[in-house]
């Protein structure tokens, strides 16, 4: 399914037609008709930001050709901070993070379903 194709579901999930959501937007139809039929990447920013801004999705997310919740994207300074460090490491240093994010998480696991248990 192309990302037009899931973006105009979600549309018509959560507004009763393309045209009520348009206006909600303040995009003309005819430009929305345009995207959802193919052209999503050539769009302005600016009706791409107000399109993603109503449906509560990331525009860099559709940028790539995914839908994305925005609330996916809520990162922390520090997570922010984490995430630029990782990307300067080479292969090794990252397989490395990686296994141990891993490992951390699984021995985590135990001890979070042990406590949604006692309580």
């Amino acid at each position: 399914m192309t990302v037009e194709e899931q973006l105009k579901a979600l549309i018509l999930s959560k507004y009763r037609s393309v045209n009520a959501f348009a206006k909600l937007a303040g995009v003309p139809g005819s430009t929305l008709d345009s995207m959802l039929k193919g052209s999503v990447m050539n769009a302005s920013v600016d009706n791409v930001i107000k399109i993603c801004k109503l449906l509560g999705i990331s525009a860099d997310g559709l940028g790539y050709g995914k839908i994305v919740s925005r609330e996916q994207l809520d990162l922390t300074p520090t997570e922010v901070d984490l995430i630029k460090a990782y990307r300067l490491l080479d292969e090794r240093g990252r397989r490395t993070v990686e296994d141990t994010v891993k490992r951390e998480y699984e021995y985590s696991k135990p001890f979070e379903e042990e406590s949604r248990t006692a309580i």
